[in-house]
């Protein structure tokens, strides 16, 4: 929660906010719960098993209450089917999201990156530089671990919707391993493996169809290349659009 990156020196203010926040999350889960009720009425046999209240006193309990998507509540109880395809769709689009927003993060880090060996002098320059790079790496963390919360939940719906395994081709277990940025340098060279995040599955059922670079990476990925091999008067010459587009 933000509440525990406040810090011990946080202003009222920033608390305030803090707290206005959880009280419309807990307005949003209160009114949840009750809608769920008129669609899945058993679903409260499942919350007292939990030991969770029907309804909750405080704003902090509904921080830690458990939605209990179809995706969590399985086969436990009887509920409509038609409710866990909208979760699959949610799910799906959410997964997908945030690949793309993953794939934009790792860009971003490895330009930075090179930026900072490149042009960053002194103490100051080196400090905002890599404060701009801890800020990459927490989206890279963030997207990571959305992307895994909806594998999970596509993951359990799988089975109970008889999907078939299609979209595990291109929605993946994501390993750390997995989150590494494009091999720029000795692309193809055999000694850096291009992570499956950049490929997508390909149309075609034949198994001996290679999977492709996701769509629309290939020219922005050149225009940062060129950029960052540029020298500064040669990055005055570049379009400012075009570049935000790119990172």
């Amino acid at each position: 929660m933000e509440e525990n990156s406040l810090g011990e020196h946080a202003t009222a203010l920033q608390r305030a906010q803090c707290q206005e926040k959880k009280n419309a999350h807990y307005r949003k889960v209160r009114l949840w719960q009750e809608t769920q009720t008129l669609y899945i009425p058993a679903v409260n046999t499942l919350r007292r098993q939990n030991n969770e209240p029907g309804f909750f006193e405080t704003t902090d309990t509904a921080v830690s209450l458990e939605l209990l998507l179809p995706s969590a509540i399985g086969d436990r109880i009887s509920w409509d089917k038609q409710l866990g395809e909208y979760e699959w769709l949610l799910r799906d689009a959410q997964a997908h999201d945030s690949l793309h927003k993953l794939r934009d993060s790792l860009r971003l880090k490895d330009y930075l990156l090179k930026n900072k060996k490149k042009n960053s002098r002194g103490v100051r320059e080196n400090t905002r530089s890599q404060t701009q790079i801890n800020n990459a790496v927490k989206k890279i963390k963030t997207a990571a671990i959305k992307y895994r919360v909806a594998h999970i939940a596509l993951n359990a719906l799988a089975p109970i919707l008889g999907k078939d395994n299609k979209w595990c081709s291109e929605l993946q277990v994501l390993k750390d391993d997995d989150i590494r940025g494009l091999p720029v340098e000795g692309l193809g060279e055999g000694s850096r493996t291009l992570s499956w995040i950049w490929t997508s599955a390909p149309i075609s059922s034949d198994e001996a169809v290679e999977p492709q670079m996701v769509d629309g990476l290939t020219i922005p990925l050149l225009s940062l290349i060129n950029f960052i091999n540029s020298s500064p008067s040669q990055r005055c010459a570049f379009n400012g659009a075009a570049l935000e587009h790119v990172l």
